[in-house]
């Protein structure tokens, strides 16, 4: 590395590098004081939303372990996982759903207006 310059000094290098790290300090200090706290959406709205959307997990959760747990014999358990297939199926589609609307209505609280 001695060999191809690993020695030598650069300071003309430095000194640019140096600045433009006082700069990019600058920069990211002036980024760090634009930055607003976000507002949490507590509204009873979203509220709803949130639990509906954690009931709907719990309601997943139960439907498999009735299938792992409340199968005694293959019959029942064919009954029950057919059941958990079914219901675990609307389930996802309802906990996604509401999510994402519990997720959106906070975001629309946080958007700034000089975007």
């Amino acid at each position: 590395a001695r060999r191809y310059g690993a020695k030598n000094k650069y300071p003309d290098a430095e000194a640019e590098e140096r600045i433009q790290n006082e700069n990019i300090l600058k920069f990211q200090e002036q980024q760090a004081a634009a930055i607003t706290k976000p507002v949490k959406d507590n509204s009873a709205n979203s509220k709803v939303l949130r639990i509906t959307a954690i009931l709907v997990l719990i309601i997943t959760l139960l439907l498999a372990i009735n299938v792992m747990f409340g199968s005694a014999t293959e019959n029942i358990y064919i009954a029950n996982r057919e059941i958990f297939y079914r219901y675990a199926f609307i389930c996802t589609i309802l906990y996604f759903v509401f999510a994402y609307w519990a997720l959106k209505r906070g975001k629309s609280k946080n958007v700034s207006t000089d975007e």
